[in-house]
Order: C-alpha cells, then sequence, then structure tokens
C-alpha cells in the first residue's frame, strides 16, 4: 500500500502602481500619452485594471504604442479600446497581441475620421499578479497623430508587489508502501516570505491524516506543522490526500 500526501497553496500579493515621468514638465503643453491611474493599490491576487490615457492640447485623431511589463510579476489578461478613438484595430485577429512569456503588448492602436481634445482613454488593460517584486509599466514605440517622442511626452508606471506572502516546503512528501494498521509521520515548513503577518489555517481532505497545528502567524519564521497518518482501516491500493491552506497570502488546495 502506497501512501501520499500532497500539500500546495496559492499566492496572494498587493500592488501599488506609480507612475514614472519621462519627458514631460508640467505647463510644456505636449499631447502626452500616460497610465491611469497613476497611483492604484489592489488586493492581492485582484484581477485589475489600468487606463492608457491621452491629454491632447491639439487635436489629434490617432494614437499607437506597445507595452511592456515583467511577466514574473503580472500577467496580462485582456486589452480593450478605451472609447476615445472610433476604430479599434485590437479587434482584428492577430493585430494587437499579448504575449505573457515576454512580457509585452504589441502593436495597440486606434483612431477616428475627427480630432479629439482633452483627456480621453486610449485603452484599457486587464492585469493579474501572481508574484511579488516590482515591474515597471513601460509605453514604448508611442506615437501621437503622427508625432512621438520629443513631441510628445511619455508618463511610464512601476508596479510594486507587496504584502504577506505565502511559502511552505516541502510541497510533497510519498509515504512509501506501508501496511494497514501503521502510522506514521513529516513535517513541513510554512513561512511568510513578504512583508507584514501571515495569517494561515491548515485543513486536510481526509480522516486518514492528522495536522498539527491547524492554524499559526508567521512575520517571516518559519513554522513546523506536523503530519500524522494511521492506515488503519484503509484498503490496498493508492491513497493521496490534499491538504488545504488558507491565509491572506496565498490560499489553494
Amino acid at each position: 500500500m502506497m501512501l501520499k500526501v500532497r500539500m500546495t497553496a496559492g499566492i496572494v500579493v498587493a500592488i501599488f502602481l506609480l507612475s514614472v515621468l519621462a519627458g514631460y514638465g508640467a505647463g510644456d503643453d505636449l499631447n502626452t500619452i500616460h497610465i491611469s491611474p497613476q497611483q492604484k493599490t489592489v488586493v492581492p491576487g485582484e484581477v485589475f485594471t489600468i487606463n492608457i490615457n491621452i491629454t491632447a492640447y491639439t487635436p489629434v485623431s490617432s494614437a499607437a504604442c506597445d507595452i511592456s511589463f515583467d511577466p514574473a510579476i503580472l500577467q496580462a489578461l485582456n486589452i480593450t479600446n478605451g472609447g476615445m478613438f472610433e476604430v479599434w484595430l485590437g479587434e482584428l485577429e492577430g493585430v494587437t497581441y499579448i504575449d505573457n512569456v515576454n512580457g509585452t503588448i504589441n502593436y495597440i492602436f486606434a483612431f477616428s475620421g475627427t480630432g479629439h481634445t482633452g483627456e480621453g482613454v486610449f485603452a484599457q488593460i486587464t492585469f493579474q499578479a501572481i508574484a511579488p517584486g516590482t515591474s515597471e509599466i513601460i509605453i514604448s514605440n508611442p506615437i501621437i497623430h503622427g508625432q512621438s517622442p520629443p513631441d510628445i511626452a511619455v508618463v511610464n508606471g512601476q508596479v510594486d508587489v507587496t504584502g504577506s506572502h505565502l511559502s511552505y516546503s516541502p510541497t510533497f512528501h510519498n509515504f512509501g508502501d506501508m501496511s494497514e494498521g501503521q502510522t506514521d509521520s513529516t513535517t513541513f515548513d510554512i513561512w511568510n516570505s513578504g512583508t507584514g503577518t501571515l495569517t494561515y489555517s491548515l485543513s486536510e481532505s481526509c480522516d486518514w491524516v492528522l495536522v498539527i497545528p491547524t492554524s499559526g502567524t508567521s512575520t517571516g519564521e518559519h513554522d513546523t506543522i506536523t503530519v500524522n497518518i494511521d492506515t488503519t482501516g484503509l484498503s490496498p491500493g493508492l491513497h493521496i490526500c490534499t491538504i488545504s491552506i488558507t491565509s491572506n497570502g496565498g490560499s489553494g488546495t
């Protein structure tokens, strides 16, 4: 009889979006392409959106750019027309391309038959945070109404992923071949690899497994979790038990 225990969990992170101004000073009155809102904090693991905005001091009827980001920290889920321009080429297959391996969104392009002034939303990007760290959101190859830097201004973004982060090791244990009526135990560690205080709880999905303790907190120290098993009453064959970890820094099964 082989017994296995599998332990998995997700992560939860927070995001802080900070604009970085490049090539623009207040009062320059340059047409500007920028990330909005300039500061944004989201719940760890939350799906969120940011806008690529254009502030037009002179009438503009078209815009284009590419976006880059760190794919180890963020994943782009979708990009849609912001509504400032009438024709959105992202609706054409193969034009606007999201590459979550290299962290790029290429060929973002829209235009109208008439010019617009003031501030408008050029495009809206839906992201999801997947890991802690820092990622810039960089606007590259920007063009507004046929103009590019230094004739237009660009505001890039920076994403700081902070907050408690659930870490644990090992993620799997194989007890090997056992006979009915035997007992055994193993341990694994849980800790907070982020900031603040991680609060967690554990539960098992089968009655032949006992986890001690079933809850705890960590500010960075490693907590040892003991997993006891008892094969009494188990039939011959492979038995797998999932231990669930739920926390304010990640959860999963």
